[in-house]
């Protein structure tokens, strides 16, 4: 009908919207009532901060800490950096091999270049290694997930790893996102009842023919120590036995 079409028109007419108007906003995270975005990542981050210095946060960690909260602030940052925080429990807890490779691709994608690939991410990867000093020569990394016979990793560079992250501002993040062993994750079945139970902190690994554990123990004596333990062979069901045996020792004379 004519006046359909007239007012069809009138309202066209009335629309100003213009698709470059459209740009990306981050999804709310969640936080706990009363806390916005900026404060409660703060909040965490210095709440971790004193636990990992209870003696006093160095100066040099400080004023690093306290220059990337600014810029995570001035970038509208936060619900990114809590969102990264859920999803690297969530992938070191439950061993979630789709979120890994995410994670890698994630690694990409900051490098500006697109789109995001396993090889610009494991470029990403080696140099940051680099620019931490870390000498992983033996190192191969295909989809992120472990779930490939070509890569390749050390006890000993995965050791390094975890010493050198052990003493990053983000180091009890890191280790409390682990499975706590006969507590959570894939460690919840595990030891339970023990005394190590509730000391322990180790992400577990698997493919066929190969049984891997690594994380961190505080032992009896109150020290805490990085541990890898890799087990290759086609006698996989004596692996869990020989990881506890090892745990256990570590628990015990560390």
């Amino acid at each position: 009908a004519p006046e359909a079409i007239e007012q069809t028109i009138e309202l066209l007419g009335r629309i100003t919207f213009d698709l470059g108007e459209l740009k990306y906003e981050y999804p709310d995270e969640p936080v706990p009532p009363g806390w916005n975005d900026q404060d409660y990542l703060e909040d965490r981050t210095w709440f971790h901060a004193n636990m990992k210095y209870p003696d006093g946060i160095p100066q040099k960690v400080d004023r690093q800490i306290r220059e990337e909260l600014e810029f995570y602030r001035r970038h509208s940052y936060p619900r990114y950096f809590l969102t990264l925080y859920d999803i690297v429990r969530d992938v070191n807890k439950f061993s979630n091999n789709v979120m890994s490779r995410h994670l890698l691709l994630e690694l990409a994608g900051r490098t500006g270049e697109a789109p995001a690939s396993p090889e610009r991410a494991n470029a990403a990867l080696r140099s940051w290694l680099a620019a931490q000093g870390l000498q992983l020569p033996g190192l191969v990394v295909e989809n992120g997930a472990g779930l490939s016979r070509s890569e390749r990793v050390s006890a000993a560079g995965l050791a390094q790893v975890l010493v050198h992250a052990a003493a990053s501002p983000v180091a009890e993040q890191l280790r409390t996102s682990l499975p706590l062993v006969g507590v959570d994750g894939t460690m919840k079945q595990r030891m339970a009842g023990e005394r190590i139970a509730g000391r322990a902190w180790i992400k577990t690994g698997s493919i066929a023919e190969v049984r891997t554990i690594a994380g961190y123990v505080d032992s009896a004596s109150g020290r805490r120590h990085a541990i890898v333990l890799f087990y290759n062979g086609p006698r996989v069901d004596a692996a869990p036995a020989l990881q506890e045996d090892f745990l256990r020792w570590v628990y015990a004379n560390g």
